[in-house]
């Protein structure tokens, strides 16, 4: 009765560690009206590397998390610009260990690859 108990504890650990991650940051958390204004800014930059310059300043302010950074990353219509973005954020993202989630939004292999690397550190 014991291994049970104590498989279910597990289990419950496991379930909140993957639902609270773990946010290492010293800044303030980014919130919904952190990440509206950003894209607002965004729209008004006309290249790419002046919007990345910009995010990754905003992102140097602020505590954003994978999914904030998702939301921006559809600024960057193309997937080398994208690569170059999540590069560039990678240090300042606040729950580092779901940065392998950025994932999703490469289409092509060679970024895919590109960006496993990134997330390994093999790059």
């Amino acid at each position: 009765l014991k291994s049970k108990e104590q498989d279910n504890s597990s289990k419950a650990t496991t379930q909140v560690s993957k639902t609270s991650p773990i946010i290492v940051c010293d800044r303030p958390i980014a919130d919904y009206k952190d990440v509206r204004t950003l894209q607002k800014k965004l729209l008004g930059i006309a290249s790419d590397e002046e919007q990345r310059n910009y995010a990754v300043k905003a992102f140097g302010q602020k505590c954003f998390n994978t999914k904030q950074a998702l939301e921006i990353g559809w600024f960057f219509l193309d997937e080398a610009s994208r690569l170059q973005l999540f590069k560039a954020l990678k240090p300042l993202i606040s729950d580092k260990a779901s940065f392998g989630n950025l994932e999703v939004s490469f289409l092509k292999e060679e970024n895919i690859t590109a960006f496993r690397a990134l997330v390994t550190g093999t790059n």
